[in-house]
């Protein structure tokens, strides 16, 4: 899945034969895995050891306990937010859709977040300035005249 700006990590999103939807990170289908035992090199670059068979993690698992019978393709699309995507799974008798968030919402505000705070901060920030700023031209105008 290709994010709005490229700054999110992209996933690759695949319909499995058990009839699930997941998603794969990329560095697990890097063609430069090594076969052999990691070196410190290729650890700092994210690489691990090559295995034939793709992990597919329960949390990665898109559709969670539904099943898309027949899947023939997924598509999927960025969205406003930098850190999510829609994908679309359809073929046979199903479609699935659902919202994904490969990055965890790093663009997105928590649900405790004061904006009210953040208003009357700014608020505040703004009314200082207009006050020194004031402040400030009566002082050069005074000295000025002296």
């Amino acid at each position: 899945m290709q994010s709005a700006l490229g700054v999110a990590t992209k996933d690759v999103v695949v319909a499995l034969g058990s009839g699930q939807v997941a998603t794969l990170e990329r560095r697990f289908l890097d063609p430069r895995r090594p076969s052999a035992e990691v070196r410190k090199a290729e650890e700092k670059e994210g690489l691990f050891q090559y295995n034939p068979a793709l992990p597919i993690s329960p949390m990665a698992v898109l559709s969670y306990h539904l099943q898309v019978e027949g899947a023939t393709g997924v598509i999927s699309a960025g969205t406003r937010l930098e850190s999510q995507g829609v994908v679309a799974a359809y073929g046979g008798p199903d479609l699935f859709v659902t919202r994904v968030s490969p990055a965890r919402g790093f663009d997105l505000l928590p649900e405790g977040f004061q904006k009210k705070v953040l208003v009357v901060v700014v608020g505040a920030i703004w009314t200082a300035f207009l006050v020194l700023r004031e402040k400030s031209k009566w002082i050069l105008l005074k000295g000025a005249w002296a």
